[in-house]
């Protein structure tokens, strides 16, 4: 890799490729303020700055692609484990039995008798016209309730339907595809939300990596790889990578 003899042109081959601010890159490599906007612009214009500029950007991104040992079977392999991940390794709507399925005569089945005596304790603060409102807590359904459970067929209050409850894995213990699928958290008036990279997103990039569908009259076609980087850049994966 061959230097340019005039070294400012070689300065401003080089700041050019830190953000690909032409302006700033000429300021930076000593031309007037006033005038670094069209100098920038004339200098990028002559074909030596041009081609270094070039060649420093394949040599930084080569170094980015050994550093963090990307190659295009890597890539097309984290697309593929991403797009086959089972979510429900991540998150799961279960439906369990509901409070009255076991229950004694299918009265309302309590946990344990702390949570009973919790319920009491709240009844006990309410006001007198809202205890008229509310019925007081009756332990006569008994005590072990588990959702876990499988609905009871017979159960009249939920028709065997059991109810619904939702689970979350533990996303710091997260290991294969579904590592690779969680995006993190995000804070909402409901509480905490799991964000997960689009699956189907990721499908499609793997499509277009294996030439799959490929419109045979496209012009313009990028590189795979550098497209796949890009993608992956934009959805912001913060799961590790492995050589």
């Amino acid at each position: 890799m061959t230097k340019l003899k005039n070294k400012r042109h070689e300065l401003f081959s080089l700041e050019y490729t830190a953000d690909r601010n032409a302006t700033q890159a000429a300021i930076r490599a000593g031309y007037s303020p006033k005038t670094a906007g069209s100098q920038g612009h004339d200098l990028l214009k002559k074909p030596e700055i041009a081609a270094r500029v070039d060649e420093l950007e394949t040599e930084i991104t080569n170094t980015i692609i050994e550093e963090i040992k990307f190659d295009a079977v890597i890539v097309s392999r984290m697309w593929a484990d991403i797009a086959t991940a089972d979510v429900n390794e991540l998150m799961s709507l279960k439906v369990g039995a509901c409070r009255y399925c076991y229950g004694h005569d299918n009265k309302y089945h309590w946990r344990t008798h702390r949570e009973f005596e919790q319920a009491e304790i709240e009844f006990n603060n309410l006001t007198a016209v809202k205890q008229e409102r509310e019925k007081s807590p009756d332990s006569s359904g008994g005590f072990g309730y588990k959702r876990t459970l499988p609905p009871s067929p017979d159960c009249p209050e939920c028709d065997g339907l059991g109810s619904s409850f939702a689970t979350y894995a533990d996303t710091t213990r997260l290991t294969g595809n579904v590592a690779l699928l969680y995006n993190g958290i995000r804070a909402n008036q409901y509480g905490v939300e799991i964000k997960v990279l689009d699956k189907m997103h990721a499908l499609d990039q793997l499509a277009k990596y294996l030439g799959m569908f490929k419109d045979q009259t496209q012009e313009n076609v990028t590189d795979p790889l550098e497209e796949l980087i890009s993608e992956i850049g934009r959805c912001g994966s913060k799961a590790p990578i492995s050589s």
